[in-house]
């Protein structure tokens, strides 16, 4: 039964390329296909809103910088004595590279299971739309504002002041592709999983997908630099995670990602990128089991046809046919230039699609 915690209904108009898209039907497992550059990764990044506004903000900026697009303020500081300046905030709307229409509300609609609908609503306004109320509450020298909504009724307004980047904060549940490793991993591995010895046995034992040999995986010192390092059988010294390949280091990731990221939802870009074909049955039967036991709601996309026949090969095993009724496959197909549509097959229908070789991904 998929938790009252996951989102069965979503809804986004005005963001990316999409006027409006609709996904229904979601599970609790929903793996997102389609053509190249038709928008699965936006579809992602559109679920990282929040009823928050601070936290709405964080995260959708925050994608910008998974593109390489830095918006951040400057710090300015003195060339006689190094002290800080001053502040100077971005002179461009970032949310002019999210919204579709940015003269037009980004709005959202969602439901969880069993609730009634809800919905959200951004506006963005400039300097000269401030009104006397908006300026008390606004940042000074910001020449952009928002308005954020909460089902029809104004909760915040605020200057739209990009977040800045730290790598030991600022935890999104978002796992981009090729991200590859960054010492966030440490901060996120002593959160989710260093003071519980059964999690770090789960996370070791996970591993051994991709290191047989593992014995722990323990943060150690590196020049001053804490990074995560796995301790071999048999072996004294540890090994830094960084000399395995990037399928380990994204597996690590997805894993740390998933401990954090429990009672709610995890995007996941391509999961599959980095991952032999060999290995891809055991790799999704752990990263599912590791969902289903975190309450996790998982989104990711994929562009390979072996992931997806992956995917219905370890639904079929004996172990996990009770999952295949919170398991999903939304396909998004281009209707024509200006429009996508989400169409979702439960189980029984993508696993028809996969064994006939009816190609579903685009």
């Amino acid at each position: 039964m998929i938790k009252k915690s996951h989102l069965s209904y979503f809804k986004v108009n005005n963001f990316k390329r999409f006027d409006s898209l609709l996904l229904d039907n979601l599970g609790q497992i929903n793996l997102i296909v389609g053509d190249n550059n038709i928008g699965k990764t936006s579809v992602l990044e559109s679920l990282l809103f929040s009823e928050n506004s601070t936290e709405f903000l964080h995260n959708y900026h925050r994608t910008l910088c998974f593109r390489n697009l830095h918006i951040h303020p400057k710090q300015v500081y003195s060339p006689q004595n190094g002290q800080l300046l001053t502040v100077e905030l971005p002179k461009i709307n970032y949310l002019s590279f999210l919204l579709k229409d940015i003269e037009q509300a980004l709005e959202i609609e969602y439901a969880y299971v069993g609730q009634k609908k809800q919905n959200l609503s951004l506006e963005t306004m400039q300097a000269s739309q401030f009104t006397g109320d908006d300026k008390n509450t606004i940042a000074p020298h910001t020449a952009f504002g928002f308005r954020f909504f909460v089902n029809d009724v104004k909760k915040e307004v605020g200057g739209l002041v990009p977040s800045n980047y730290s790598m030991h904060e600022n935890y999104i549940p978002f796992v981009p592709i090729n991200k590859g490793y960054k010492g966030e991993l440490v901060a996120q591995y002593y959160d989710a999983i260093h003071n519980s010895k059964a999690k770090r046995k789960e996370f070791k034992d996970n591993l051994q997908l991709l290191i047989p040999d593992i014995e722990d995986v323990l943060p150690s010192k590196i020049n001053d630099d804490e990074v995560l390092s796995v301790y071999l059988k048999e072996k004294d010294n540890s090994v830094p995670i960084t000399r395995y390949g990037d399928g380990t280091i994204k597996l690590m990731r997805i894993l740390l990602a998933i401990t954090k990221s429990e009672q709610s939802r995890l995007m996941i870009d391509e999961i599959a990128d980095g991952i032999h074909h060999s290995r891809l049955a055991d790799y999704w039967a752990i990263i599912i089991t590791a969902c289903i036991k975190n309450d996790v709601q998982l989104f990711a996309t994929t562009h390979s046809l072996e992931c997806l026949q992956k995917f219905v090969t370890v639904l079929k095993r004996e172990a996990f046919t009770t999952y295949q009724p919170l398991s999903r496959v939304i396909k998004l197909t281009e209707i024509h230039a200006d429009e996508v549509r989400a169409f979702t097959h439960s189980y029984p229908e993508f696993a028809a699609l996969v064994e006939t070789e009816t190609e579903i991904r685009g």
